[in-house]
């Protein structure tokens, strides 16, 4: 499962960064600070970039928890039960 997941973000992570190659700084309010704004109308391209932006919040907690499951299964084998 942590390798779905890891390739999952992976790809996803990879679109984003393809998408932000086909935006220039028009289309931002504030590019490169931390009120950075994605600039009106927003187009499918705009959107793809917005929600690949946000690629960490679903993936690194699943990513913990099937990390944490495997360790938990790791100690199980070792004490036998």
């Amino acid at each position: 499962m942590f390798s779905i997941l890891f390739a999952g973000w992976n790809i996803l992570a990879l679109v984003g960064h393809e998408a932000i190659k086909l935006l220039n700084s028009t289309d931002f309010i504030d590019k490169a600070s931390w009120n950075e704004q994605i600039a009106g109308p927003i187009t499918p391209l705009k959107m793809l970039y917005y929600i690949t932006k946000m690629d960490h919040l679903p993936y690194v907690p699943a990513m913990l928890g099937s990390g944490r499951r495997a360790t938990d299964l790791k100690q199980r084998c070792r004490k036998g039960g």
